[in-house]
């Protein structure tokens, strides 16, 4: 049996309907069955399609917080350097946390430094030990949308362009941010982001390349930066930034990180909001020059 999800912007479907007592348990009962054939016949992860969407992701494991219903954990290894990883940051949401609560969704902050942060692989891994409130879990990559003009700069090619007018383009160039550099995310930008479903498994990974790899993939190029992972944008977001070989942004298409546990109904019941940014006071290896990897302004 295929299962399919449709999900709104941002991966988010609220519901408004009141289901009472006989209908719920119905609900409830139905769901279970649909999600028992799932298992037995879709990968553990599943793509979503559109703004807020994805596919593909790597197996985790287990979770590590103890009876944390959402947990998140960053770590990172400098270039070259593959036989260890440093965490970077981890957000727990505690055991016991209501769903009401403002608790239930968090905003997990960190820094690096820049040169660090520039040279640096990352591996985000999202985890429940929950999965009867969480039964689908959602990771959805920072991104932004860098032009709408049906002729942006291709600078693989000599005089070449990209079309990125109309809704959601389906140029990859077109946009920045993390979400088009996720590994095992296929597809993009039609696939944004990635679930997976907790009856198959409570954990999972996703990779990204270090800024200094991604640059070279980059067919609109710019300088050394670390806009591409860095999202500690305090700026105004809705405003339009155009500054030549640096960064190019269209207004208030800046999406963050997103983790989000939903229950059978597609509900919210937890999340966290990921803010990473690269620390300019702190100068590593040959970096004598303060601030020299732009990382929107801050």
């Amino acid at each position: 049996m295929k299962c399919a999800v449709n999900l709104a912007k941002n991966l988010v479907v609220k519901l408004s309907v009141n289901f009472n007592l006989v209908i719920n348990l119905i609900a409830t009962f139905i769901f279970t069955i649909l999600i028992a054939a799932c298992s037995g016949s879709e990968p553990a992860s599943s793509g979503i399609s559109g703004p807020g969407g994805g596919s593909g992701s790597s197996g985790g494991g287990q979770p590590t917080g103890s009876n944390s219903p959402l947990e998140i954990r960053v770590r990172t290894n400098y270039i070259g350097n593959t036989s260890s990883k440093s965490v970077l940051v981890e957000c727990i949401t505690p055991a016991g946390t209501l769903t009401t609560s403002p608790a239930a969704n968090g905003v997990c902050t960190v820094q690096m430094p820049e040169l660090d942060m520039y040279f640096s692989d990352f591996e985000f891994r999202v985890a429940t030990n929950s999965p009867e409130t969480c039964t689908r879990v959602v990771f959805i990559p920072f991104e932004y949308q860098r032009s709408t003009s049906d002729v942006f700069p291709n600078d693989s090619v000599p005089n070449g362009t990209f079309d990125c007018s109309g809704g959601r383009p389906a140029e990859p160039n077109c946009y920045g941010g993390a979400a088009r550099f996720i590994n095992e995310i296929e597809g993009y930008p039609a696939n944004q982001g990635s679930y997976f479903l907790t009856v198959n498994s409570l954990s999972q990974v996703y990779t990204m390349d270090a800024p200094d790899i991604n640059r070279s993939k980059d067919a609109h190029r710019s300088g050394r930066t670390n806009i591409n992972i860095a999202n500690n944008f305090t700026g105004n977001r809705a405003a339009n930034i155009n500054a030549a070989g640096v960064v190019d942004y269209v207004a208030n298409t800046f999406e963050d990180y997103q983790f989000i546990c939903q229950n059978s109904f597609g509900e919210v019941m937890y999340s966290w909001t990921l803010i990473m940014g690269d620390d300019d006071l702190l100068n590593t290896g040959s970096n004598t020059t303060f601030d020299s990897i732009y990382d929107w302004g801050n």
